[in-house]
């Protein structure tokens, strides 16, 4: 029997990046790059989710497996992580406190090693720092800290 809930939110979140996906043809050629490097993958992936969320047997998962929740408190924790994700990488930016928020998270909620942690988190920063910075151009913002001492300075 097909996950209706999760179903649901696969639908949502495919027609979320085709309206992305659709929305970026109209920028110039430059600008739309990147929106289009992001939505497209998010396209694909959400419709392969779809498909299998629509036909849970056919992804060879057991029917009693489908029907198991996270509890909520596991769900809300989860939340929580991803606020101070956020609020890592307003307060020192995207690269560094991504990177430390990873670290946080791969340390103390998924109990990796120190140096797991630190290799995935440093590997994670270069990726973004190399793709997005080096070879698209972007530019991110560098967090409220780095603003704050160059307006103290």
């Amino acid at each position: 029997m097909p996950d209706r809930e999760d179903a649901v939110l696969s639908a949502l979140l495919l027609a979320v990046f085709l309206a992305a996906a659709w929305l970026a043809l109209d920028y110039p050629a430059a600008s739309r790059r990147f929106p289009l490097l992001v939505a497209l993958p998010g396209v694909a992936l959400c419709a392969v989710q779809l498909r299998r969320d629509l036909r849970p047997g056919a992804a060879g998962v057991a029917p009693e497996a489908v029907a198991v929740r996270t509890p909520l408190a596991a769900e809300l924790a989860l939340v929580a992580w991803f606020v101070g994700f956020v609020a890592a990488a307003i307060a020192l930016g995207v690269v560094v406190g991504g990177a430390l928020a990873t670290f946080a998270f791969l340390r103390w909620r998924a109990g990796e090693s120190v140096r797991v942690a630190a290799a995935w988190s440093a590997g994670a920063a270069g990726a973004v720092h190399v793709v997005f910075e080096r070879l698209l151009g972007s530019v991110f913002f560098e967090g409220l800290l780095v603003e704050w001492l160059r307006s103290a300075t």
